[in-house]
């Protein structure tokens, strides 16, 4: 347990800290805008961004050391439980974003929904961060990856919307931009985004995620098996 705690180094907890602090000022700062299609949509971006900042910092790999020779898979098991449980640790204070828009516009269950940016976060960062090996691509990959299932999707839909409304058919609300997310009337594609990517999208991040960062100790870090194809190993003479 002692190499797990040091897993993560005082330099780079401050690191973290310090990212987590940011995020709520970015979020305070978000806060201010007084329209609520404008505002949610600026908190929910910042607090994608900087929980995804401070879970890269965790999964980042570190450099390699030739001297240290690299775990294997059934070694990093206990590792990658160790670095999840910091990551949530560490993102469950902004958990209670959502009290800051409930204080200003009133109590809304689907404000709740804001949190799923967290869960985003712990599902696919890791995975994206051990991909690009980098803090700045594992939070620009974690960030934009669902978008790519968001915007398709509810771009159909409204489209589906506007062309009943053309035909005098439904609700005679405008669709179009993110507030309209918050309108009574589409309430029910709000929940339909948020379950799809909730239920299948962070599901599926998680599976790879995880075995992403098992695989790092033979792909990616030193102590690897040699590569076979085509090459022979000569001790040196």
């Amino acid at each position: 347990m002692t190499a797990f705690r040091q897993s993560i180094s005082c330099q780079e907890w401050t690191r973290i800290l310090l990212a987590g602090a940011g995020t709520l000022g970015v979020i305070l700062l978000a806060n201010q805008t007084e329209e609520i299609g404008e505002r949610i949509p600026f908190v929910f971006l910042a607090l994608s961004a900087g929980s995804a900042t401070m879970a890269a910092l965790v999964f980042v790999p570190s450099a390699p050391n030739p001297a240290v020779p690299a775990p294997q898979t059934t070694a990093r098991r206990p590792l990658w439980a160790h670095k999840l449980r910091l990551t949530f640790i560490g993102l469950l204070p902004l958990a209670v974003v959502p009290l800051l828009e409930i204080r200003r516009s009133g109590y809304d269950p689907a404000l709740w929904l804001i949190d799923g940016a967290l869960v985003i976060t712990l599902c696919s960062v890791p995975y994206f961060t051990l991909l690009a090996r980098s803090v700045v691509g594992g939070v620009a990959l974690s960030v934009a990856a669902p978008w790519l299932l968001w915007v398709p999707v509810s771009t159909a839909f409204f489209s589906i919307i506007r062309r009943s409304q053309q035909e005098g058919i439904g609700t005679t609300a405008d669709p179009i931009g993110l507030h309209a997310f918050f309108a009574p009337e589409f309430r029910h594609l709000f929940y339909i985004l948020c379950a799809m990517i909730l239920g299948v999208y962070c599901p599926i991040m998680m599976v790879l995620s995880r075995r992403r960062f098992l695989r790092t100790s033979q792909d990616a870090e030193p102590g690897a098996a040699p590569d076979r194809r085509g090459t022979t190993a000569f001790p040196d003479v």
